[in-house]
């Protein structure tokens, strides 16, 4: 790609070989991809277990291993690291159950009412794979987009409220949040996870000759007086969630949404004021193509563009022609400097990057320690033994 730098599509790490209708073929694998460890365990569990038989996967030889291992991962989070690292974010934990916020409703006091993001994702029309694979298959495939949905959604703060077979239902906010940060989590996190099933698990898939898959998102936030946390059920048999019109519009939304789409309502769209992100929500209707501006009355819901959004928010995310491309050694070569005192004493690490300079404060020879990015070009004077 000319004038497009260290920005590539898939570089190149390692390649394995695989037998297919009596030939070998060559998948590329590479580790450097931001999502690459899905990929590379994908590729494993289907060389070493042979789960695709059906169409030309008969072939597949090597000793078999426990499936269900092979789709839990033991450490989640190690697929993202490349792109937690790119973030500079903190270690992620996963936040599932009641949301910590709101362990008192239902005991402490009857309701609470509080401002509550809402993320529905799912896979779009994974009804049709019991017609040409088989349950290891569908479960493969699912497992993967269910734990990259459940780690990307904890790197951006989600607390995971349930798993619907291949659909997430996902919070993002609480107390200690602010409403706007809220919403930008919600989007960078289903913008990353419709990033990686557009331009990365779909890659190794089509090597597989499995069909290309697609995900679908909808996004709605309910303001404090719009939104009241309840428990119900029974005993043990019980849940805190919100009693919203929202919190119910986020999974007709996600309906809405075309292949790897995202669908936010109105209220997300006012409160970050994300004009010029958004377009109409179309729908076929009798062989036609027609808009779908309101989901609920006179509410209206917006196709949100989440590679736009990717773009214009994260420096290492570039546009070539109809793709977007990630940069990813950005940083990786980022000069780092000691600063000690007179008796040898580690005080701090300078750093510089892409035409902005770091200062860490912790003392730790790392950039994952270097601190927030100070000013373009701003000269910094060290004086001499500090």
């Amino acid at each position: 790609m000319v004038g497009m730098g260290n920005y590539r599509r898939i570089p190149i790490a390692y390649t394995c070989a695989i037998i297919i209708n009596n030939s070998f073929k060559i998948i590329t694998m590479t580790k450097d991809l931001i999502f690459g460890k899905y990929i590379q365990d994908l590729n494993n569990i289907v060389r070493n277990e042979g789960v695709l038989k059906a169409k030309a996967f008969s072939n597949f030889t090597g000793e078999r291993i426990n499936l269900s291992e092979g789709l839990s991962p033991k450490k989640p989070f190690e697929h993202i690291e490349p792109l937690r690292l790119l973030l500079k974010l903190p270690h992620p934990q996963i936040s599932t159950g009641t949301h910590p916020d709101f362990t008192g409703v239902g005991f402490t006091h009857v309701s609470e009412d509080h401002y509550i993001v809402s993320v529905f994702m799912d896979v779009k029309n994974s009804t049709v794979f019991f017609n040409k694979y088989n349950n290891n298959q569908i479960a493969l495939i699912i497992q993967t987009i269910q734990a990259a949905a459940i780690a990307i959604s904890s790197l951006f703060g989600g607390h995971i409220q349930r798993l619907q077979y291949d659909g997430l239902f996902v919070y993002f906010g609480g107390k200690g949040i602010t409403q706007e940060k809220a919403i930008e989590s919600a989007l960078n996190a289903t913008s990353f996870f419709s990033y990686f099933i557009k331009y990365e698990l779909n890659v190794i898939l089509k090597e597989y000759d499995f069909d290309k898959i697609s995900t679908r998102a909808g996004i709605d936030f309910g303001k404090d007086d719009q939104v009241t946390w309840y428990r119900f059920g029974v005993q043990e048999a019980s849940e805190v969630t919100t009693v919203s019109l929202h919190t119910s519009l986020a999974p007709k939304m996600q309906s809405k949404a075309s292949a790897n789409g995202i669908v936010i309502g109105n209220n997300v769209k006012e409160k970050l004021q994300l004009d010029n992100f958004v377009s109409v929500v179309k729908r076929v209707e009798d062989g036609k193509i027609v808009e779908d501006e309101y989901i609920f009355y006179k509410y209206r819901q917006h196709k949100f563009n989440w590679e736009a959004w990717l773009v214009k928010n994260f420096s290492f995310i570039k546009r070539d022609g109809e793709q977007i491309l990630i940069d990813y050694d950005f940083n990786k070569d980022a000069e780092l400097r000691a600063i000690k005192s007179s008796n040898d004493q580690l005080l701090r690490i300078l750093g510089y990057s892409n035409g902005s300079t770091y200062i860490s404060t912790t003392g730790l020879p790392n950039t994952n320690a270097l601190g927030s990015p100070a000013p373009n070009n701003k000269n910094y004077n060290i004086p001499n033994g500090e």
